[in-house]
């Protein structure tokens, strides 16, 4: 009775942390959110906030989450790295994109302890993907530190979307695969928001405006669902071969 009434407390206060996590990322969203429709003031520091509590919410999840809570801190804890130079200071673009790709080679992992598929299998087929992504930037002569770590850090991405629609089949796997097909549609918005500096091409106003407010309209709920998608993984069936 002593341990029920332990694990009904645990499984309460562990609800109700989520609950306050949601609640407290949904403010943040609301207010930064108005605040880039209106322009009515910078929101930088709010957007920082909200993903730093995004890792603090897997350091509480650490605990109880063994694996699989310990990949999406890592990822997390590469992602407020990248978040750091590119949002906070705004500068060192360059590192600050590439620290993405560990992000997203830990998903990719992350997925491999769920499936407890060979890991040789995924290394290659990343490194192919990587390899003609790196081809496809030379060939089209536009070779620079920035857009080859954006190429492979977005390949990789949706490499790991598309993987993650076939482990779609609980409420937490549908929320991690949501999560990342959301951070597709954010760097969807990134790149329209910089199609004219980067391509010399022009955009109108409206387009503008509006991926200069949704990359992070998507941004932040994707990291939300990704970080409540961790669950109890007691088990490594990870193999090497």
């Amino acid at each position: 009775m002593k341990n029920l009434n332990h694990y009904i407390n645990k499984k309460t206060a562990d609800r109700l942390v989520i609950a306050v996590f949601v609640i407290l990322q949904a403010i943040l969203y609301s207010i930064f959110t108005w605040q880039d429709f209106t322009n009515f003031s910078d929101t930088t520091i709010l957007k920082y906030l909200a993903i730093c509590l995004c890792l603090l919410f897997t350091v509480y999840k650490l605990p109880s989450s063994s694996i699989d809570g310990l990949l999406v801190f890592l990822a997390l804890s590469f992602t407020v790295l990248s978040d750091t130079f590119t949002l906070l200071i705004n500068d060192f673009f360059t590192l600050g994109v590439s620290l993405f790709i560990p992000a997203q080679l830990l998903y990719g992992l992350r997925m491999k302890f769920w499936a407890g598929k060979p890991l040789y299998k995924s290394i290659i087929a990343r490194l192919c993907v990587i390899i003609t992504v790196v081809l496809g930037v030379l060939i089209a002569d536009i070779f620079d530190g920035l857009t080859v770590v954006t190429a492979i850090y977005f390949s990789m991405l949706i490499y790991n979307a598309i993987e993650s629609i076939f482990f779609a089949k609980t409420p937490k796997k549908i929320a991690f695969c949501i999560g990342l097909w959301l951070f597709i549609c954010c760097d969807v918005c990134v790149g329209l928001y910089n199609l004219g500096d980067v391509l010399g091409v022009a955009i109108s106003k409206q387009i503008y405006d509006f991926a200069s407010v949704m990359m992070w309209g998507f941004y932040l709920p994707s990291q939300v669902l990704i970080v409540t998608s961790i669950d109890k993984q007691n088990a490594c069936r990870l193999t090497l071969k």
